[in-house]
């Protein structure tokens, strides 16, 4: 499995590199109220609105200041949740675009070096643990982060 690494709040999560649609390294984004912590704002990218995704509150992080300095994963919008089976509505989400703190790289990561999630990180959509080059790496459920943030929205 190919993977993007990033580093959010200090420590490193993988996401899925058939999941990355590109890696945009500045895009200002206007904060809309009334919307989930976990929804940044909203920006433009090639005259498209992207719906940004802060994932420090999608992790539990009790960080609260503005970002100041920021990297964007662009995702597909079109993820498949583990749990039903079901596509997420593509039209409903749009574009949408992950907030991290850097990217670090992509890497090859094989089948056998996963472990499923101890039990502190299940409620913070980590998918299992991952070892990259010999350190761990949290393999995020894009999908779960998103329905989480769809279910605070009904």
């Amino acid at each position: 499995m190919r993977i993007a690494t990033v580093k959010v709040m200090n420590e490193r999560f993988a996401i899925p590199l058939e999941q990355v649609q590109e890696f945009d390294l500045s895009m200002s984004y206007t904060q809309i109220e009334g919307t989930p912590k976990e929804i940044a704002g909203l920006a433009t990218r090639r005259g498209q609105l992207v719906t940004l995704i802060d994932l420090r509150y999608c992790l539990d992080q009790k960080e609260t200041s503005p970002l100041e300095r920021f990297k964007v994963v662009m995702i597909e919008s079109n993820l498949q949740s583990e749990s039903t089976n079901d596509l997420l509505n593509p039209v409903k989400l749009g574009n949408i675009g992950i907030l991290v703190d850097s990217v670090e790289g992509i890497t090859e990561v094989r089948s056998g070096e996963k472990t499923p999630a101890p039990e502190r990180f299940k409620n913070r959509s980590v998918e299992c643990i991952l070892k990259d080059n010999k350190e761990i790496v949290h393999l995020l459920s894009l999908a779960s982060v998103i329905l989480a943030i769809l279910a605070k929205g009904n």
